[in-house]
């Protein structure tokens, strides 16, 4: 993992994706639609953009983590834990470290206090490739693999028009070839930011299913699937978040799904960054059925991995169904499946949803 606190000289290498400003502008021009539940937004975009249909959806009705209805559902699984607002964390760790190694306790505290605008709302983000009717994460060779892993960090830059820089916590799967436009196993997970398109932090890993327990650098562009959360941020002050929360899980047989359920938000989606330890069942892509990305045929179980510690994405959002129980993707791990240890995962509930669809 590379430090947080110094400028790299590769930035320059960051592409610029141009035309994003056309998503902003039909946005603007369309009228909000009500299904009962959510106002949404549904665009259609020419083949020639990045995405080619783009959804937004705002949740009319805005969920808050009940803390005392948590607590008690982490007893009702049995497990050992709690969960505090980000607002008080400075408080808490003058007591008292989180239960996680001083070099990510690092990377938690930079991101809780990076988001700690008034209306620093977080929001979801997803670029997904569509069937059909159904949403699924699959290999299209037409889409250029130099939009990864910043497309969706990009977007949601645009649509704001770049008046506050953007953390993005998630993942880009893909292939890391151009040449081979297969998927080669790799499950890239981001925690970047993005100020006026220039890359100042990166803290991008690949996880390969032939290499796990080895992290290794990227050693080519990825595409095709992101999935993130992305937190308008400031570094005006030192401030902790208000808008977030941390959860900490120690027990057996934990889940996304699990987590999830303790959390307990129905239609509001969440997402942040985990630090695990223990032993997990994990899954990552295999290179068996180029084909599909899809979960129940491409994803590879590998065997039980124990780590010590380590980090990754953790997001929730109703949605889309590959997110609507959990989804966790832990560097050298993969995608974790369950485990038995303890997590820790800093997270903020999203103001609202984008979904960008290629064809």
């Amino acid at each position: 993992m590379r430090k947080i606190n110094k400028k790299f000289s590769n930035l320059k290498t960051l592409p610029n994706i141009q035309n994003l400003e056309v998503v902003r502008q039909q946005l603007e021009q369309s009228e909000f639609d009500d299904d009962g539940f959510n106002l949404y937004k549904e665009i259609e975009l020419n083949q020639d953009q990045p995405v080619h249909t783009f959804t937004q959806i705002l949740p009319k009705e805005t969920e808050k983590p009940n803390l005392q209805e948590i607590k008690k559902r982490i007893q009702d699984f049995g497990l050992e834990g709690y969960i505090i607002s980000t607002a008080i964390l400075e408080d808490v760790l003058s007591q008292h470290p989180l239960p996680v190694s001083a070099q990510k306790q690092s990377v938690l505290e930079y991101i809780c206090r990076m988001n700690n605008g008034p209306h620093n709302q977080a929001e979801n983000i997803h670029i997904v490739y569509k069937q059909g009717h159904e949403l699924e994460p699959i290999l299209n060779k037409e889409i250029s693999s130099t939009l990864a892993p910043n497309l969706a960090s990009q977007i949601v830059s645009t649509i704001h028009r770049h008046r506050k820089s953007r953390l993005t916590v998630g993942e880009a799967q893909g292939i890391d070839s151009i040449v081979n436009q297969i998927p080669d196993g790799e499950t890239v997970l981001q925690i970047s930011h993005l100020t006026y398109h220039a890359l100042d932090l990166d803290l991008s890993l690949s996880v390969h299913k032939d290499e796990i327990g080895k992290s290794r650098k990227l050693t080519g562009p990825v595409s095709v699937f992101e999935t993130c959360i992305s937190l308008p941020y400031s570094l005006k002050d030192k401030h902790f978040s208000k808008h977030g929360y941390i959860l900490h899980l120690k027990g057996d047989q934990i889940t996304p799904e699990k987590i999830t359920q303790i959390i307990g938000l129905q239609n509001t989606g969440f997402g942040g960054t985990i630090v695990a330890n223990g032993t997990m069942f994990t899954s990552v892509l295999s290179k068996e059925k180029p084909k599909l990305f899809r979960k129940e045929s491409n994803f590879k179980h590998e065997n039980v991995v124990k780590e010590s510690e380590v980090i990754g994405a953790f997001n929730y959002d109703p949605n889309l169904e590959l997110l609507s129980k959990g989804y966790c993707n832990l560097e050298k791990a993969g995608h974790l499946e369950s485990m038995s240890g303890e997590i820790t995962l800093a997270f903020f509930p999203s103001f609202q949803t984008y979904i960008g669809e290629y064809k």
